[in-house]
């Protein structure tokens, strides 16, 4: 049997969010699931590390950010677009 792939994507400013992903890592890990968790600190690291995200590669994508004025880090609505600036990533509010 193939082992399962989760991608953990997420930013953050207190830790909170950290925790949250570390503890998402966790839970993979029990049930024998590979596992990357990276962290997102701005734009231009999402881009220089966009090799390492091909979607397609995982079974299970989790994005997690802190709220700031109501909305996510502006990093993770863009990885959470797909699109890197399109139509969808300028909706998501």
């Amino acid at each position: 049997m193939k082992q399962r792939k989760a991608l953990i994507l997420y930013a953050t400013m207190t830790s909170n969010t950290e925790k949250i992903a570390t503890a998402f890592e966790s839970v993979f890990d029990a049930y024998n699931w590979s596992v990357k968790r990276i962290r997102i600190r701005n734009q231009k690291e999402l881009a220089e590390r966009q090799d390492e995200l091909y979607f397609d590669d995982y079974d299970v994508i989790a994005l997690g950010s802190p709220i700031v004025g109501g909305m996510p880090l502006q990093p993770v609505i863009q990885a959470f677009s797909l699109g890197g600036g399109g139509k969808l990533e300028q909706s998501v509010g």
